[in-house]
């Protein structure tokens, strides 16, 4: 087994021939290395550093704390927010090998703390520039590539919650068989995320690619894939860095020479302006965005690196000023590794080109936007712990801190610093702890929630209203009633009702139109299980989306959809709700488009009584699995829906993947026209339905003209226990045997079910036959006027008899579900012509 030592050396060589970029000299045996005496703990050892002296002048930058470890430690990146630090580290266990893991640090009144730990799987590759961690509030995303080869990789996101970090999402490429090195760059912003993927090729090699995802409830749903530009640009490794900030991504390169700005245009990303930099051809290797400004990293036509600060009119981006580095240790070539912008500040991370002297130095250089102008404010550098183009220090900052980190992957010594850094000149030190008060409120010594620049302490000192008494100036805290006290402790007293446990007194709910209370009695509807949540597209329910009401309904609860055209995606929440239509499908549509799946039902408790009822899901065009439906590790009841026109590599109409510890239920279904074009058993397949590592129950159900560009055209079974009941399969196609269905490594049993006419078979794989099933080449003929013949006179027919016919002579309804509908229309159009004597 290879140590974590030769595995970072081994991924820098292969990532940049990966990338086609001049692979680094190997490591060098008789490259002396550093040692430190201290001893390896397991866990990050913390020391404060020697203060330096702390004059009441607020200038320069102030180191507060440093992280320092033993040889057997490694800092791949640092991010920090506010007072969360967070490092992606490896560390050496007892037994030899290195893991990966998570460390995420809080500071409380000016001392950072371990909080958590996460481990995660091994990675394997890093490479330039490599932005691993990001922070957005309570969320952390986490970069793991894959390794140097080209494997795929994901991306997870991890959300706080009652003081505990827990997975809440795994991103992953449209199609994780193929090696995009997705996962390579990674940003997050609010409920947005980007990941990077410079070996997506959907035109040439490496063309590169960002793709985009959105929260939608508790799920992360694929919102765009942006590419460099609508044709072949073989090498360009889009996608090698990431930044999102609000509605606003970059996404960095290593060939291109102009760089596109994409903005969030009625829920979908587009490139709205595209920048050229005269002498600059490969623009924008590392990317960073605040606000209306952005930084870039970039090398000219002589290989040198460049910084430029961007800046937004609110009409269009222009370069604001390009920075110069003020060190004499940097080779030309590597200025601008790394760049991280943060209001009026910069900083910019450097190494040097060479590998294997141990006289380079790794350093970060800090600028300040003074009067108009980004000055140089600082340099840090380390120059007892060599640095290289390839293991430049990687920095984030926040507000006016500064965290960095200083890493060597071949000498195994690792330093991370965080600093405050001072922009002004304010000697105020209003408690007394010798801290002005600037840095106090920087470092979070002290608090100052209501931005005065005045520790809170002071202003309570003072008198500011601290009516509860809990330490926290009511300025600060949420008064939704204006009523001087803070909602929370209302809350907590009793004296104002929060049934739905969302934080915000119950009044509140409803005046701020959050919630619904259709019966006046002040408390909100999705708190009684017995009213209905409605929803109507013509505005006169209280939601006029879909999404809206699941995001507020409680366990138990039930949404009944008005008739209308409604748009996904539509995420379940984990908890069981039912959604039902009140028109039923032929008055109610859900419609996807190429970047969303129409509705998805997912739990993280592994078992689900949700209930799908009543409608059309169409229009998906994705390239993941299930386009109009899918079910992961749930169990619902989907009834009387139909599942028409969607396209995905796997599961046209609907897949699912896995169903916990219950049966997912289909009823009174219809899938037909659905296109899985995926062309492996794993990947592709299952046109109408695929279903995967699940217990699935079919009823009543019908799959028509369904097509696979592999096998299973209307449904593929794949390690799955599944019962078929009085359904039919007609028409459906694929291009490998098992038109009708394919049943690998599975238990299939069918009873009174009918299968015909398809091409390439009809059943492909073991099959238990309970009985009064049909299985023929050709189906029954379709004739509704008795004539012999299916032709225009059969459509006139089934429209005549239109809708409901249970009970009656209803020869039209050739699919015998009691009802007269487009399905019936499809089957006549697949059987047309004359009728086998």
């Amino acid at each position: 087994m290879h140590t974590h030592k030769t595995r970072l050396a081994m991924a820098v060589f292969l990532g940049s021939m990966a990338l086609g970029l001049e692979a680094p000299a190997p490591a060098n045996s008789t490259k002396p290395h550093l040692v430190h005496e201290t001893a390896s703990t397991g866990h990050l050892p913390r020391d404060a550093k020697a203060p330096r002296d702390r004059s009441t002048a607020c200038e320069g930058l102030l180191t507060e704390l440093n992280y320092s470890a033993a040889p057997d430690f490694y800092t791949l990146d640092v991010a920090i927010e506010a007072d969360l630090a967070v490092l992606f580290v490896a560390e050496q266990t007892p037994d030899g090998p290195y893991e990966d893991r998570i460390l995420f640090y809080r500071n409380t009144q000016g001392t950072w703390a371990e909080e958590a730990r996460i481990d995660v799987d091994s990675i394997g590759c890093f490479y330039f520039p490599r932005r691993m961690l990001s922070i957005s509030g309570d969320r952390v995303i986490v970069s793991l590539p894959g390794d140097c080869n080209g494997s795929h990789g994901e991306a997870r996101i991890y959300h706080r919650l009652d003081g505990q970090w827990l997975l809440e999402a795994t991103l992953q490429s449209d199609n994780p068989e193929y090696r995009d090195m997705f996962g390579i760059s990674v940003a997050i912003s609010g409920d947005a995320a980007v990941v990077g993927a410079p070996q997506y090729t959907p035109f040439g090699r490496h063309n590169g690619s960002a793709h985009v995802f959105r929260r939608v409830g508790r799920q992360w749903v694929r919102q765009d894939i942006l590419l460099p530009d609508d044709g072949p640009h073989s090498g360009a490794s889009f996608g090698v860095d990431v930044t999102i900030d609000d509605n606003t991504i970059l996404a960095g390169s290593l060939a291109l020479d102009t760089l596109k700005i994409f903005t969030n245009e009625d829920g979908h990303w587009q490139a709205s302006e595209e920048l050229a930099i005269d002498g600059v051809t490969r623009l924008a290797r590392s990317v960073d965005l605040d606000g209306p400004r952005a930084v870039i990293g970039s090398r000219d036509e002589d290989g040198n690196g460049r910084v430029h600060v961007l800046h937004h009119d609110g009409m269009n981006w222009a370069i604001e000023q390009e920075l110069s580095s003020q060190s004499n240790d940097a080779d030309p070539e590597a200025f601008g590794h790394g760049v991280r912008l943060q209001g009026s500040l910069v900083s910019v991370t450097s190494g040097t080109v060479s590998y294997d002297d141990p006289g380079d130095v790794g350093f970060a250089e800090l600028y300040q936007l003074k009067d108009g102008q980004w000055a140089f404010l600082e340099t840090i550098a380390w120059s007892d712990l060599p640095a290289s183009y390839w293991t430049a220090p990687q920095a984030d900052l926040s507000g006016n801190q500064l965290i960095i980190a200083a890493p060597n992957d071949l000498i195994g010594a690792d330093l991370v610093d965080i600093h405050t850094i001072s922009t002004f000149d304010n000697g105020d030190d209003c408690n007394g702890n010798g801290l002005c008060d600037e840095l106090d409120i920087a470092s979070f010594a002290s608090r100052d929630c209501n931005g005065n620049g005045v520790p809170d302490d002071c202003d309570l000192a003072d008198g500011l209203d601290d009516v509860d008494g809990d330490g926290v100036l009511d300025a600060c805290e949420a008064d939704c009633d204006a009523d001087g006290w803070p909602d929370d402790d209302e809350i907590a007293q009793g004296f104002e009702p929060d049934c739905n446990d969302n934080g915000v007194p119950d009044s509140c709910d409803i005046a701020q139109g959050t919630s619904p209370d259709s019966d006046d009695d002040g408390s909100p509807d999705e708190c009684h299980p017995l009213i209905p949540l409605r929803v109507a597209a013509d505005g006169s329910a209280f939601f006029d989306d879909i999404q809206s009401a699941l995001n507020v309904a409680l366990p138990t609860a039930t949404i009944m959809v008005g008739p209308g055209t409604y748009h996904g995606p539509i995420v379940f929440p984990d908890h069981p709700v039912a959604l039902i239509s009140e028109e039923g499908p032929g008055h109610t549509s859900i419609v996807g488009d190429r970047n969303s799946t129409v509705v998805r039902i997912q739990s993280e408790r592994g078992t689900s009584d949700h209930l799908l009822d009543g409608f059309t899901l169409t229009g998906a065009d994705v390239p993941w699995p299930g386009g109009g439906l899918l079910i992961r590790n749930a169990a619902p009841t989907i009834s009387n829906c139909v599942f028409r026109g969607n396209r995905a590599p796997r599961g046209g109409g609907a897949c699912v993947d896995g169903s916990g510890d219950g049966t997912a239920v289909f009823i009174d279904c219809r899938f037909h026209d659905n296109v899985a074009f995926g062309e492996s058993l794993e990947g592709g397949s299952g046109g109408g339905l695929a279903i995967t590592d699940g217990q699935v129950s079919i009823t009543r159900s019908v799959f028509l003209g369904n097509q696979s560009a592999f096998t299973g055209g209307g449904l593929v079974i794949n390690e799955s226990t599944v019962q078929l009941d009085r359904s039919e399969f007609r028409y459906n196609t694929s291009e490998l045997p098992g038109g009708g269905v394919m049943i690998a490594e599975s238990t299939l049993d069918v009873s009174a079910s009918t299968f015909c006419g398809h091409s390439g078979g009809n059943l492909l794989g073991p099959w238990n036959d309970l009985g009064g099933t049909i299985v023929s080449d050709e189906c029954d003929c379709t004739d509704a006027d008795g004539d012999g013949i299916v032709d225009s006179n059969d459509i006139l027919a089934a429209l005549e008899n239109w809708g409901d016919c249970p009970g009656a002579d209803c020869p039209a309804d050739v699919n015998l579900d009691g009802v007269v509908d487009v399905t019936d229309v499809l089957m006549m159009v697949a059987g047309w012509g004359p009728c086998d004597t």
